[in-house]
């Protein structure tokens, strides 16, 4: 619950907030996905109100990470107030490990579960449901996504 975190864009513009409060169960991990601009810079910044951080000790055993596709950009979880790093979406994402999932995904009551295959063969008809974070996560090949980013924070 002391937890707070900012990604901003190069411009210092925030892209999101999430306030103290937010993360209040133990030993839960959350995630937060976002569909950022390739090649772009953004800094994550990650706050403790009382100043212990999230890992290690009597703090338990929290961290964070800002990944995109497959590749950590951003970690860590040992730090005392704050915590800031910066990084480059795309450019530690080399295009060609950009692949889809093998996981599915829920269309609709009608359609029932499917595949990044099924969503290939159909995306005349289907392609809207790359604009759903979990579908372009799962299929960023297929979206055209492949700097989609997933932070997570674990908190214990």
């Amino acid at each position: 619950s002391e937890t707070s975190w900012v990604l901003t864009d190069s411009a210092g513009l925030e892209i999101v907030t999430v306030e103290q409060y937010t993360y209040t169960d133990v030993q839960t991990e959350y995630t937060q996905n976002l569909k950022l601009k390739d090649g772009a810079t953004y800094n994550f910044t990650i706050r403790d109100s009382f100043g212990d951080g999230i890992c290690c000790g009597v703090n338990g055993d929290g961290s964070y990470a800002v990944k995109s596709v497959d590749s950590v950009l951003a970690s860590g979880g040992e730090f005392l107030g704050t915590e800031s790093k910066t990084f480059v979406v795309g450019k530690e994402t080399p295009v060609q490990t950009c692949t889809d999932k093998t996981d599915t995904f829920v269309v609709s009551v009608s359609v029932g579960e499917q595949t990044c295959v099924w969503l290939k063969d159909n995306f005349d008809r289907y392609g809207f449901l790359c604009e759903f974070l979990d579908v372009a996560y799962t299929c960023p090949e297929t979206c055209g996504a492949c700097s989609f980013v997933r932070g997570q924070i674990h908190t214990i």
